[in-house]
């Protein structure tokens, strides 16, 4: 049981003597370790769990987040993408997708679950920016995720439909592929903008509102955001996406809602309490 009562406060020793921790572990993924760190809460559970997924390049981690997520009695997964900030292996867009798979698939393993007290049940997605982009498609993908929260999420394949006919926009999406960020290990120069234009059909969030549909989705969007403009990256998927478990929360806020750090923390967690 979820208790939003206990978000920002430190815990209380635990009746059973578990208390809150944190484990650093590696999660396989195509033969390849990623550095990840779990954050447990007080007792022995089992407790839902959320993946958290970063953004481009990562800068912004959202583990205030995670630590409100831990407060109220989730367990917290965060991790470092293939060739993302020490994590062995090279980065591409198609990496992060197999990556967040491989993180939740990690946790349904009945002994991985056991042995950090996981509820597999209870299995939670949330991203922000890329992380949204990872988190939508990881949902509209999986049946066996009990829910996602994308905040900010950056439709990659919009934006590659959208420069395609402004000259302004393709500059700007080319000089992203091709300046390579330091903290990043690509697969090769310019790959990001190569696999948008093999993959920017299926990859487009309107095409996931089938996929979608019946599932529990939250999109956090922030009406000054000037990447992940609402208009573009996901009010298309929101108006395709039918039946009553999609929520939309709209926040005045830039792309790092700057201002509104303890409100997205508190609305992520009343979601995600309300579905676990």
């Amino acid at each position: 049981m979820l208790d939003l009562n206990k978000i920002f406060t430190d815990s209380t020793p635990s009746p059973d003597g578990i208390e809150p921790y944190m484990y650093e572990l590696g999660i396989p993924s195509d033969g390849l370790l990623m550095n990840a760190i779990l954050m447990t809460p007080a007792g022995a559970g089992p407790h839902p769990l959320v993946v958290m997924l970063h953004g481009y390049p990562g800068n912004e981690r959202n583990l205030f987040v995670a630590e409100a997520l831990r407060m109220i009695g989730c367990s917290v997964l965060f991790f470092h993408y293939r060739g993302a900030w020490g994590s062995p292996g090279k980065f591409s867009l198609a990496n992060v997708l197999q990556d967040a798979c491989a993180a939740v698939d990690y946790f349904k393993r009945d002994d991985i679950a056991k042995q950090y007290g996981v509820d597999r049940s209870r299995i939670f997605v949330v991203g922000q920016s890329m992380g949204g982009f990872a988190t939508i498609l990881t949902l509209a993908a999986r049946d066996d995720l009990k829910g996602a929260v994308a905040i900010a999420p950056y439709d990659f394949a919009a934006a590659y439909e959208f420069a395609m006919s402004d000259p302004d926009g393709m500059a700007q999406l080319r000089a992203m592929s091709e300046n390579p960020c330091p903290q990043l290990s690509y697969v090769r120069p310019g790959i990001m903008q190569d696999e948008l234009a093999e993959h920017s059909k299926e990859w487009l969030f309107v095409r996931q509102a089938g996929k979608l549909s019946g599932k529990e989705l939250c999109v956090i969007g922030f009406n000054q955001d000037e990447a992940s403009v609402p208009a573009l990256h996901f009010d298309p998927m929101a108006a395709a996406y039918k039946g009553n478990n999609f929520t939309m929360l709209r926040m005045d806020g830039d792309h790092s809602y700057s201002g509104k750090k303890m409100a997205v923390a508190r609305a992520v967690c009343a979601w995600i309490s309300a579905k676990a």
